[in-house]
């Protein structure tokens, strides 16, 4: 069981992965934005962040939540629309992504990548 911190600005798709997530007995935070999600970071010790990286000012809000804790966890999730995949590797190298995710994943893939980065988190 995690502490998880999910932002996204779809709020279907926030409330989906989210209703996954409380199903296998995580505790789960929302935002829809940086501010709401920096927010809820400074508040609660999140052990993963789950991240559109669509999410306006997305990519900022990753530095920052990094700055001040350079051991953050973050699932970043992609479209297939945005990045290409040699671009995924500088994004997880610049950013400190535990790991990318392309959309479209199956439910499986989900919770397979969100368990094991949760058995890796060291606080």
């Amino acid at each position: 069981m995690g502490n998880i911190l999910m932002i996204d600005d779809g709020a279907l798709v926030t409330s989906w992965l989210s209703e996954i997530l409380r199903r296998e007995q995580h505790a789960v935070e929302t935002a829809t934005d940086e501010r709401d999600a920096l927010e809820l970071y400074n508040e609660h010790l999140h052990d993963l962040i789950v991240a559109d990286v669509k999410v306006p000012q997305g990519l900022e809000m990753f530095g920052e939540v990094l700055r001040r804790t350079p051991h953050a966890r973050i699932l970043a999730i992609v479209g297939n629309e945005l990045i290409q995949p040699d671009s995924i590797v500088n994004l997880s190298n610049t950013f400190g992504f535990v790991r990318v995710l392309r959309k479209p994943f199956s439910i499986e893939a989900f919770l397979k990548t969100v368990t094991a980065q949760l058995a890796e988190t060291e606080f």
